[in-house]
């Protein structure tokens, strides 16, 4: 299986700079999962078509497929209500 290109929308990589460094390893590994094709822990997110979430931990990663690529567009701490 081909690893899958990730893009992370400017407001994401924002919110990924300001991560401590135990959350900012907890979100690599789900980023590192998605270029493997692993969506494991995914779920649509409510009232949205195109838009998933995955939630490792305390963080979830809201993203999008995007043809064989997958676009980040938000990374919340689990405490926010997503659903």
């Amino acid at each position: 299986m081909s690893r899958r290109n990730i893009k992370i929308i400017r407001a994401a990589f924002r919110e990924i700079q300001k991560l401590s460094p135990s959350a900012l390893s907890e979100v690599d590994k789900i980023l590192y999962s998605f270029s493997r094709g692993n969506e494991k822990h995914t779920k649509l997110l409510q009232g949205y078509r195109k838009l998933l979430r995955t939630r490792w931990g305390n963080w979830r990663v809201i993203w999008q497929k995007d043809g064989d690529n997958i676009l980040v567009t938000h990374i919340p701490h689990f405490n926010l209500n997503y659903k």
